[in-house]
């Protein structure tokens, strides 16, 4: 499935757009809703939840929760690389990555 991007400074357009999207999606579909608020994101969830029936694959994050879950997910490698050269530098040993 590809991915659209709308932008509109007028509110009402974008949540219209992404209404109508997943709308089009199944109940059980993992969606992940991105809202500037966890009570936007929750409040069209609600919506759509009701209008269908239904819903089991809605996951709902602010772009500061997505953003240190991502930033989570690349601490261990970014924190790994950091201490590893060091110490095998110190040891004379040969390093490589994988």
């Amino acid at each position: 499935m590809g991915f659209s991007v709308v932008t509109s400074a007028a509110g009402l357009h974008r949540i219209a757009l992404a209404r109508d999207w997943l709308g089009a999606r199944a109940p059980a579909e993992e969606i992940l809703i991105i809202g500037a608020s966890l009570g936007a994101a929750n409040e069209l969830a609600r919506s759509l939840a009701q209008e269908k029936r239904a819903s089991f694959g809605y996951h709902r994050l602010t772009f500061a929760q997505l953003a240190s879950a991502l930033a989570l997910r690349a601490q261990p490698r970014i924190v790994a690389t950091t201490c590893r050269q060091p110490l095998i530098t110190h040891i004379g040993g040969n390093f490589t990555s994988q």
